[in-house]
């Protein structure tokens, strides 16, 4: 699952850019807005749990979390409200916030329901930056093919049904070699004439490889070209073989047919 575009601040905006709580729903809106903001500080001395964030501008505003009345418990800072997952650092979640007490030149406060609110286990200054890193992975890789495991592009253009579509590996319980699940490049151009004989060499590679299955598919590509697909499936028996020594590589396969 992508990230959401945290970059369009109409549908992320900071605290100052929240509407009023008196303002009117505008009806252009196609959404409703989001606030995020990562927690500085708890602030709670009422039945009302009151929090210190920090927008994407950096600026702090508080907020209040309204507890439904007949689950507030009297005397108890909070009301009792469970507010152990609010941890400094985090990032709370509010969709539809709106600025109270903006008057006399204060900027406010937001004040919402407890029940609406969710808690991101990242600052947003984390997740500004995962979701820029992946808006521009997503740009350059285009229509190409790419790595889950390493990350890296194919960015051979000269046939766009010759170029590499890569598979990630499955992860298995207790391996997670450093992002490894399957990486391309066999290092040298297979030229085949048959899927048969495509299948066996890649077969013939992957079972070198300690502890890893593979599966092939490869489709009929292009007038002169094979698209070769290959699937590396981590096996459970021995996770220190493969703790860093295990990348599946494949080429490009292009073939006269």
């Amino acid at each position: 699952m992508s990230l959401p575009d945290f970059s369009n601040t109409s549908r992320f905006p900071a605290f100052s850019a929240c509407p009023h709580a008196d303002a009117p729903p505008d009806p252009d809106a196609s959404q409703s807005h989001v606030l995020i903001g990562t927690i500085a500080e708890n602030m709670t001395v009422s039945t009302s749990p009151t929090f210190i964030l920090r927008d994407r501008s950096s600026t702090s505003f508080a907020l209040t979390l309204k507890v439904p009345k007949d689950q507030v418990q009297e005397g108890v800072p909070g009301g009792g409200y469970d507010v152990s997952g609010f941890k400094k650092g985090f990032t709370v979640v509010v969709p539809g916030a709106r600025r109270s007490g903006v008057k006399d030149g204060k900027a406010g406060f937001v004040q919402t329901p407890s029940g609406s609110v969710q808690v991101i286990p990242a600052a947003v200054e984390k997740l500004l930056a995962m979701s820029a890193q992946e808006q521009d992975r997503a740009e350059a890789i285009g229509q190409k093919g790419w790595c889950q495991g390493c990350r890296e592009i194919d960015t051979d253009t000269t046939t766009s049904d010759s170029f590499m579509m890569l598979i990630a590996g499955a992860r298995r319980p207790g391996v997670d070699a450093a992002g490894m699940l399957a990486h391309a490049r066999l290092g040298s151009i297979i030229s085949t004439r048959g899927k048969s004989d495509i299948e066996a060499k890649l077969t013939d590679q992957a079972s070198r490889l300690p502890g890893a299955l593979a599966a092939v598919d490869v489709p009929v590509g292009s007038k002169n070209a094979h698209s070769a697909r290959l699937r590396c499936v981590v096996s459970r028996s021995d996770p220190a073989v493969l703790g860093g020594a295990v990348h599946v590589w494949m080429s490009r396969l292009r073939a006269t047919l």
